[in-house]
């Protein structure tokens, strides 16, 4: 796929105030997609333990795998702190879905920000730098970036 492919496929339509509009963070209905996600992993996980003995179990743990997967959404949303207006809530549903996913939600946050930080000097090819500069995308090289010795020391933690 070319970098024109890409910015044409990826571009949309959305007005600034429709795009404002979507982004206006609440406790309330946020509390409720969480605790219906959260139940529909109870739910799932208790028809996998109860099916555990038939076959019913190849579709159910396919079912539970993917509301499990999909509860990564709301940690990231929670480590960037947007998926609820209380920060208390951001940090209470994320350190509950970080529990569940085997991800530390304060470890994360950190790591997640330094991935932030480097993540625009990436994301435009050489190519694609007219594309990038009318999305308002970085369109710096690579070579402007970290270097692989400022990366060793994250690396050999793995």
């Amino acid at each position: 796929m070319s970098d024109d492919t890409l910015v044409r496929f990826t571009a949309h339509e959305l007005r600034r105030d429709d795009l404002r509009a979507l982004m206006v963070r609440s406790n309330g209905p946020a509390m409720a997609r969480a605790l219906w996600h959260f139940g529909l992993l109870a739910v799932t996980g208790t028809l996998v333990w109860m099916g555990r003995a038939t076959l019913w179990v190849i579709p159910l743990l396919i079912a539970h795998g993917y509301v499990l997967a999909f509860l990564f959404c709301a940690f990231h949303e929670s480590a960037h702190r947007t998926a609820f207006r209380s920060r208390w809530l951001n940090v209470l549903v994320g350190s509950v879905a970080g529990f569940v996913t085997f991800w530390p939600y304060r470890n994360y946050r950190v790591f997640h920000w330094e991935h932030h930080r480097y993540t625009p000097i990436f994301s435009c090819s050489r190519a694609s730098r007219t594309a990038c500069a009318e999305s308002g995308t970085s369109s710096a090289s690579p070579r402007d970036g970290p270097t692989v010795r400022g990366w060793r020391p994250e690396s050999a933690a793995l």
